[in-house]
């Protein structure tokens, strides 16, 4: 009866041991865009807003900007501030100020359903100025 018991014991604690450390993990893995084309009617102070990209496993690799019946494209400096972006996710708004003009607005970002993790405001103003910032 006293070897059952232990026999009993053994198992119960051999059982514990192998099905506790058991864990089960998961891990979401972001799925970036290879290129990219976005387009909005816009109101009359903006028109057409497009937005149009590329980019590599490095971040974003041209970005193309056409708002105010302009085209412009990111710099070399401006693209290089987007390094490691490896986007997922963006945003377009505008911004009409008395006295300081309109703005074009997109904030792109990389992010999983639980948040995002990072992300850059581009600024477009009617002249075509581009700006890039943190948001």
């Amino acid at each position: 009866m006293i070897l059952n018991k232990r026999i009993f014991l053994f198992f119960m604690v051999l059982f514990q041991f192998l099905f506790s450390s058991i864990s089960v993990a998961s891990k979401e893995g972001i799925l970036g865009w290879s290129d990219f084309s976005i387009s909005s009617k816009g109101p009359a102070a903006t028109g057409v807003a497009k937005i149009v990209g590329t980019q590599t496993e490095n971040g974003i690799a041209s970005l193309q900007i056409e708002a105010f019946g302009k085209k412009v494209q990111l710099n070399g400096l401006q693209l290089k501030s987007l390094e490691g972006m490896n986007i997922n996710g963006m945003q377009l708004t505008f911004e009409k100020k008395d006295g300081d003009g309109i703005r074009l607005f997109i904030v792109i970002s990389r992010g999983f359903s639980s948040g995002l993790v990072k992300s850059k405001l581009i600024e477009m103003d009617e002249k075509g100025n581009i700006a890039v910032s943190e948001p």
